[in-house]
């Protein structure tokens, strides 16, 4: 792992409120993950790729995410939930 408990934790965030936003709200819309995490502007992190598959494999542990294939996503209705709650 490359991101420690704290920066996985901020980052989630991060990410999840911009699928949200991207999203408009709507569950079940496909987005790319690397689209997504590229659109948080989270600038240090060298190995996007590898920070991006750690936040999103947290986020789907904690159900805020579908994963279709190695890179779509969408936003499910707990993860809806949670987004109205951490980033409004």
């Amino acid at each position: 792992m490359i991101l420690n408990d704290d920066e996985l934790r901020m980052y989630r965030d991060r990410f999840l409120c911009r699928l949200y936003r991207t999203a408009q709200g709507i569950v079940d819309r496909r987005f790319n993950r690397y689209d997504i995490f590229m659109a948080t502007g989270i600038g240090a992190i060298t190995d996007v790729h590898q920070a991006t598959d750690e936040i999103v494999q947290s986020l789907q542990n904690y159900g805020f995410i579908h994963t279709i294939d190695n890179e779509q996503i969408t936003l499910s209705m707990a993860g809806l939930a949670e987004a109205e709650r951490v980033c409004e």
